[in-house]
């Protein structure tokens, strides 16, 4: 798992998503879906992962805490814990929704204005309880806590 994806995360998550509608609420990193992602990337480099190196990627994101809070207004915050190679990170923004379509909008993290990929509009797709994010072919997914 590389470390850019992680923060490509964070930048999507951080950021906020406006408006009253469906995806309004607290959503949380599905640690399953990390492991998936984890085995998908080694089996892209043509590797062949095995029973337990899925166990080695699920004790590696055990801890993994991420927690996505879309409020009524508008705003949104995003907390990022836990994930290997990365520090610890808090985001703020404001979110929007049209359809199944969310998009966050980073403005500050770590308490400084985002700048760059943190800065800039990020879709997610609402599917039922599941908030996917896809970026450079991965994707992560939320569920409603």
């Amino acid at each position: 798992m590389r470390k850019s994806f992680f923060a490509g995360v964070a930048l999507l998550l951080v950021v906020a998503c406006g408006g009253k509608g469906g995806a309004e609420g607290t959503w949380t990193v599905d640690t399953n879906a990390l492991v998936d992602m984890a085995v998908a990337e080694g089996k892209t480099r043509g590797a062949e992962v095995t029973a337990e190196q899925r166990a080695m990627f699920a004790q590696m994101f055990k801890d993994a805490k991420m927690e996505l809070v879309l409020k009524g207004d508008g705003s949104a915050s995003m907390t990022m814990a836990g994930l290997p190679g990365t520090a610890s990170e808090a985001m703020t923004g404001t979110w929007t929704q049209s359809g199944d379509v969310v998009t966050i909008t980073g403005k500050t993290k770590n308490g400084q204005p985002a700048q760059g990929d943190d800065a800039k509009p990020q879709p997610l797709t609402l599917n039922g309880d599941k908030l996917t994010m896809t970026k450079d072919g991965r994707s992560i997914t939320f569920v409603r806590k």
